[in-house]
């Protein structure tokens, strides 16, 4: 089988320690919030020190920073966590492009709950969970009913790097796969014939206008002399019929089987906004920005416990004065 890239994980960043000021901010508490924050910086370098301020600055404190020729703090009053702060970065994906067999490892091996499907451009365009009802159905179907709609001829041959034997064109397209180990007439027109080398599957696949035969079970040098004046492709397979079958299910592209519709949250929000929606919901949260790329993945523990945030207050005397959020 082919395998395809499996994006792996972005490292989460250094702890923020945010360090703010009173609510309506003077040029005290900027200039206080500034100083301890690259004060601490210098002295720790196991975590970032961000000074905040409370409300937009005066004229005083625009003028105060626009001399010293520094920044004037981020401005923030509300310090209650966001998806964004919260979520795991830590994240694997797989192209639009991937296969069955290359969701499987990170669904069942690794017992992921989403995987998130991208597109050539980074967006998401949809996910991959078992804990969606059609998965399951996805594992276990006869995947011999679904040719022309999960799973196309090419899927298969490019899926287990078949080797083409002749130039012969398909004459019929749309009808199932068979899975021949005789006679071969079940075969009807359009049908993806896979067989062992019998001396008369080549004889009735064209007769009833098959799409293709698959001879597995067989040496390269019988299946050209099957094929030296076959008027249908035909296709070889390095191996077993029965290993050949049993993982037909594994060549179906992921975009055929994703959920295209799914619950999805962004950066922004905040983690008491969307708790109810993520303990609802079975999978994880793919966190979109706003441009549809995946920002991360936000969990149910996550949504639950998500860790206290270190913060130092400065120019402060009253509880009242301190930002939102700060029981956090």
């Amino acid at each position: 089988m082919q395998r395809h890239p499996i994006q792996k994980s972005v490292s989460r960043p250094s702890q923020i320690v945010f360090v703010a000021g009173h609510q309506r901010p003077d040029a005290d508490a900027a200039v206080a919030s500034w100083v301890t924050a690259r004060l601490r910086q210098q002295q720790d370098g196991h975590h970032r020190y961000v000074p905040l301020l409370l409300g937009e600055p005066n004229s005083q404190t625009r003028w105060l920073f626009a001399t010293a020729g520094v920044a004037v703090p981020m401005i923030r009053s509300d310090l209650r966590h966001t998806v964004g702060e919260v979520m795991s970065r830590s994240r694997k994906t797989l192209p639009d492009t991937a296969r069955l067999s290359d969701a499987l490892p990170l669904l069942q091996g690794q017992h992921l709950s989403v995987v998130p499907v991208l597109d050539k451009g980074g967006r998401v365009v949809g996910i991959l969970s078992n804990r969606l009802p059609q998965s399951q159905y996805f594992y276990h179907f006869n995947v011999e009913d679904f040719l022309g709609q999960l799973l196309e001829l090419d899927d298969i041959v490019a899926a287990f790097r078949m080797r083409r034997i002749n130039q012969a064109r398909s004459r019929a397209t749309g009808g199932a796969i068979r899975v021949l180990a005789g006679e071969g007439e079940a075969i009807d027109e359009g049908d993806v014939v896979i067989a062992g080398p019998g001396h008369d599957i080549m004889r009735i696949a064209e007769r009833r206008r098959a799409q293709a035969v698959i001879f597995a079970d067989a040496t390269l040098v019988e299946i050209r002399r099957l094929a030296r004046r076959a008027q249908v492709p035909v296709f070889f397979f390095r191996g077993s019929l029965l290993a050949l079958t049993s993982g037909l299910s594994l060549a179906i592209p992921v975009r055929n089987i994703m959920a295209t519709e799914f619950v999805s949250v962004r950066p922004e929000q905040r983690v008491d906004q969307v708790r109810e929606l993520v303990t609802k919901t079975p999978y994880a949260l793919p966190v979109l920005n706003a441009d549809g790329s995946l920002a991360g993945v936000f969990s149910r523990t996550e949504a639950l416990s998500p860790q206290p945030r270190p913060l130092i207050l400065v120019d402060h005397f009253e509880r009242t004065q301190a930002v939102i959020g700060i029981e956090q």
